[in-house]
Formats: structure tokens, C-alpha cells, sequence
């Protein structure tokens, strides 16, 4: 017994040590990824730019970078131009070119159109896709009335990040020469299921199943890393307006949305971290933020119990809900 207990002493150590020495090592690429040198010169397209994460990616390449030029879509066209003219007003020295293309990513169309406008705009060179547009849910499924609303966020959050990927692969095989990252933006609810979220999780969870897959399949081909690669990114709670228009508060003033942002992320802290992970040398397929949630679950939770897990979920549910 003391053996063993030793054993797994020494394991939990190797672990603790491994992961400190990765978190040091990350510190040190974030600190070079999020330079001028390295965020100068981008060609970017960002989904869901009109607010929260998305409208924090354009301004972090915008502060940072120089001479970046930026696709910007939403299905906010106004809002999207509104961000522009702050952006290049606020930045006029460093050369940035900022396009808005009105887009409502449930439709297939509308995905292609943004694809085609895009490379032609970014001269057939995509660098970077930030896949982030998406809905939140804060409902019951005893709730619903119908499917309607699960049905919705499926075509937001899943067709609405796999149709531009579609009509993107098409374009990096006939068309553009150099690499491309791929960034979806994900969340812990997509590795968890989480109270309140049936709609929101099925519809994260599916994006984890897509993207393994066509991994597989791009390594199977020949051209994952050289052509194109794809991080799935999973942000815990982070402090956007995400949860106000979220399935379940239709018909609802902002008052009655109750949020405990106490624990919740910096936005740009965020995006520091997703930005790092995908510019960076020794980006995760996979990456979790923060890290403490990261920590937990690549580690830790397939040894936890199943009522620890089920106490830590619903209490993170409970951080966003109707009254």
C-alpha cells in the first residue's frame, strides 16, 4: 500500500511539475506572440466581430499589429461599420485596412459570399479564421416549447463555424498557396454538459466531434500543418454581453438576466491567450482557458467523482440564469 500510495505521490508531482513548466513556457511565447513583429502584416478574417470576443480579437490585432488588414462579419452591418471607423480612427498611424461584410452564419449562402469576398479582399491569402460567432443558451429543456431554439443554435454554432470551413477548404486547395490557421471558438460547455445549456452544449459538443475528424482526415491527405491547421479553443465564463440575447431570454429586459461575474474572465485576457495559441509556434489542437480549468480537466477530472463533477457544473450553470 505505501508503495502504491508512493507511486501515485510521484505521478501526482510529475504532473503538477509538468504542467507548471508548460504554463511558464506559455507565459514566455505569449509575451513574443503578442508583439508588433509577430501580429503585423496579418490577413485575418473574424466571425461574430460585432461585440464580446470577436470585437476584442480586431481591437487586439488593431493595438498590437500594424498594416493588418481585417475581415470583419456579423449580422450587426451597422455595428460592424461603427467598430470600423473607432478602429481605424483610434489606430490612423499603423496602417490597418478593415472590410465589413453583413453575415448571418446559419445561412450557407451568405457563408460562401463571405469566403469569396473575403480572399479576394486578402489577395487569396487567408492567415488566420477566428470562427467565434455564436449564441448562447440559459434555458431549461423542461422549458422549451418547442425544438425551435435547438435548432437554431445548432445552425449558428455548428454550421455556422463548419459552412465557412467548407467553402474556406475549397479555396486554401484551389486557390491559396500559403497556410491558414483555423481558429474555433468553443467553450468549457463543449467539453461539459452544463445546467441550463442542453442547447448551447449539443451544439459545442458537435464542433469537438467535426473538427477531430476532419483533423484526421487533413492528416490522412497530407496537408495538416502545412496547408492548414485548426485549433479548437474553450473559454470558460468571460465577461461579454453574450448572455443577454442568449436562448431563454426572449421577451426578457437585461435586469432579469442575473450573471455572477466574480469569477468570470477578462475579455482580453482571453483573446491574449486564444491569440498566443494560434500564432504562436506550439499551438494546442485543443486548448482550454483559463488555466486552472484547463489543469483540471485534461488531468484531474477522470479521477475525480462523479458527484464532485456534477456539484461543480451545476454551480457554474447557476452563474448565468433568468430570475
Amino acid at each position: 500500500m505505501i508503495e502504491y500510495l508512493a507511486g501515485v505521490l510521484l505521478l501526482l508531482i510529475g504532473v503538477i511539475g509538468l504542467n507548471v513548466f508548460r504554463y511558464l513556457e506559455f507565459e514566455k511565447e505569449r509575451k513574443r506572440v503578442n508583439s508588433e513583429e509577430c501580429l503585423s502584416n496579418r490577413h485575418i478574417i473574424i466571425t461574430g466581430a460585432s461585440s464580446g470576443i470577436g470585437e476584442q480579437l480586431l481591437r487586439h490585432y488593431c493595438t498590437i499589429g500594424k498594416r493588418n488588414k481585417i475581415v470583419i462579419t456579423a449580422r450587426n452591418v451597422e455595428k460592424l461599420q461603427e467598430l470600423k471607423e473607432i478602429m481605424l480612427k483610434e489606430y490612423s498611424g499603423k496602417g490597418h485596412e478593415i472590410f465589413c461584410v453583413k453575415t448571418d452564419v446559419s445561412v450557407d449562402e451568405e457563408c460562401k459570399n463571405l469566403i469569396e469576398l473575403s480572399a479576394k479582399y486578402l489577395n487569396e491569402r487567408i492567415d488566420v479564421i477566428y470562427l467565434n460567432a455564436g449564441r448562447s443558451a440559459v434555458q431549461m429543456f423542461a422549458q422549451a416549447t418547442n425544438l425551435d431554439g435547438h435548432r437554431s443554435l445548432m445552425e449558428t454554432n455548428f454550421f455556422g463555424c463548419v459552412t465557412p470551413t467548407f467553402y474556406l477548404m475549397k479555396h486554401l486547395r484551389e486557390k491559396q498557396e500559403s497556410h491558414c490557421s483555423i481558429c474555433v471558438v468553443s467553450s468549457l460547455a463543449g467539453l461539459s454538459g452544463v445546467c441550463y445549456r442542453t442547447a448551447y452544449s449539443s451544439s459545442k459538443f458537435a464542433l469537438h466531434g467535426f473538427y477531430e475528424a476532419l483533423k484526421l482526415e487533413l492528416l490522412k491527405e497530407g496537408i495538416y500543418g502545412k496547408k492548414v491547421t485548426i485549433s479548437i479553443v474553450c473559454p470558460g465564463f468571460v465577461k461579454t454581453q453574450i448572455h443577454f440575447n442568449a436562448l431563454g431570454t426572449e421577451n426578457k429586459s437585461a435586469s432579469n438576466v442575473k450573471r455572477d461575474l466574480s469569477q468570470f474572465m477578462e475579455v482580453d485576457e482571453c483573446v491574449s491567450r486564444m491569440v498566443t495559441n494560434v500564432e504562436g509556434k506550439n499551438g494546442d489542437f485543443l486548448f482550454i482557458v483559463p488555466y486552472t480549468e484547463r489543469f483540471l480537466i485534461q488531468y484531474f477530472r477522470p479521477w475525480m467523482p462523479a458527484p464532485i463533477i456534477e456539484y461543480i457544473l451545476l454551480k457554474k450553470g447557476d452563474s448565468v440564469q433568468i430570475e
